[in-house]
């Protein structure tokens, strides 16, 4: 079953990420550039986020380009990471959905955005095409062993 991102802003198992204040949040996004003879092109691959320790209101990726060639072109999947606040992270991913990119929602929200950075994923957005789905638990290797 799919959801929208409505559904899960508003699900109550995920009020610490969406509406609990000021409790720290990492937004992962892992995004496929693929460079051709036409250009650079940004794929959505996968996304998710998290609680986490720290926020601090800034992106952060690796700064190498590593890419690879794949038939006709180059590729290469680059992992941002934003840490961020709770109470910005439903409004925030309602707004890249909506098309707005990193570099203006960054703007808007006070986020820090690194000039390479922005260069690299400023222009992604995500769109309203893409799967939503409740948080699964997926245990690790020796949790699985103990069980």
């Amino acid at each position: 079953m799919t959801s929208t991102l409505k559904d899960l802003i508003g699900d109550t198992r995920l009020e610490r990420l969406f509406v609990t204040p000021r409790r720290a949040c990492a937004l992962q996004i892992w995004i496929a550039q693929i460079q051709t003879d036409d250009g650079l092109e940004n794929r959505f691959v996968y996304g998710r986020l998290l609680p986490y320790s720290f926020s601090s209101g800034a992106w952060s990726a690796s700064s190498d380009d590593k890419f690879e060639t794949v038939g006709d072109c180059h590729a290469q999947v680059i992992r941002a990471t934003l840490y961020i606040g709770s109470d910005q992270a439903g409004e925030l991913l309602e707004r890249l959905i909506k098309g707005d990119d990193i570099k203006k929602v960054s703007s808007s929200f006070g986020l820090k955005l690194s000039d390479s950075l922005e260069q690299r994923i400023g222009a992604f957005s995500l769109n309203d095409s893409n799967v939503y789905r409740p948080t699964t638990l997926l245990l690790n290797e020796g949790v699985r062993n103990f069980v």
